[in-house]
């Protein structure tokens, strides 16, 4: 459990809260909770300036709430399954969309690499 909490950034204190408030509910209740709902988020009053995309994040999360494509059941059941697993990923990409812009920033990534290999290496 030490490694998983470690991994995730994560104290194991907080770990066991969530695992009492969340692990015991079906799929239905995890579908209906309102994670990414507007009252879900406090911002303080005093605006930082540097901290202004995190604003201009957290509303354009709400102009696209309850307009997302997939499954809301699906992703129930794939936290419960997270919560349980031994061996749980350490990066999970849901959605389709999701699945497209990391596979295509492998691609890219990949490339710059293969790009840069003579530099990057000693073998000559």
């Amino acid at each position: 459990m030490n490694e998983i909490c470690r991994e995730h950034g994560i104290s194991q204190p907080t770990f066991y809260k969530w695992k009492s408030k969340y692990g015991g509910l079906d799929v239905q209740q995890l579908s209906k909770m309102n994670f990414a709902k507007q009252d879900s988020t406090a911002f303080s009053k005093k605006q930082i300036a540097d901290y202004g995309f995190l604003r201009m994040a957290h509303q354009k999360m709400n102009e696209i709430d309850g307009k997302q494509l997939g499954n809301p059941d699906k992703v129930a059941n794939t936290f419960i399954e997270l919560v349980e697993s031994q061996n749980p990923p350490r990066l999970l990409f849901l959605g389709s969309d999701a699945h497209q812009r990391t596979e295509d920033k492998i691609t890219q990534l990949f490339q710059q690499i293969e790009k840069w290999k003579d530099l990057s290496t000693s073998e000559q």
